[in-house]
């Protein structure tokens, strides 16, 4: 006896304004969990955040590096990735974009940092 086998494809419309497709298969004989879902990827995404200033307190060697921008403690690892001057352009004093997730004690694990650099593109 074959089985039949349902796809269900939803997408569902984030809090950010993307959308994301949810797939789910079903078969009538098992059912199964969904293989993404919009709560999962929420979840991860609202521990995303940006911050932008001034580095000070910078401390380590890269690309581990430790530094504040406006009282948040931020921390590089080897997969941080560097755009514009990389890791050797992060000094004290210098304007930096960091994007990252968000941990517990508030500080930021940065996945990327941008070297800010007036008057160059």
């Amino acid at each position: 006896m074959a089985r039949l086998v349902l796809t269900l494809a939803i997408v569902c419309t984030l809090a950010c304004g993307r959308s994301r497709e949810v797939v789910s298969s079903q078969s009538t004989a098992a059912p199964t969990t969904p293989t993404t879902t919009a709560a999962n990827d929420r979840s991860a995404r609202t521990n995303e955040t940006r911050v932008a200033g001034q580095v000070t307190g910078l401390a380590g060697a890269c690309p581990a590096l430790t530094f504040t921008i406006r009282d948040t403690k931020v921390a590089t690892a080897q997969s941080t990735k560097f755009d514009r001057g990389g890791c050797s352009g992060v000094a004290n004093g210098a304007s930096v974009r960091v994007e990252g997730v968000k941990q517990t004690d508030g500080s930021i694990q940065a996945t990327r940092v941008e070297v800010i650099t007036y008057g160059r593109p």
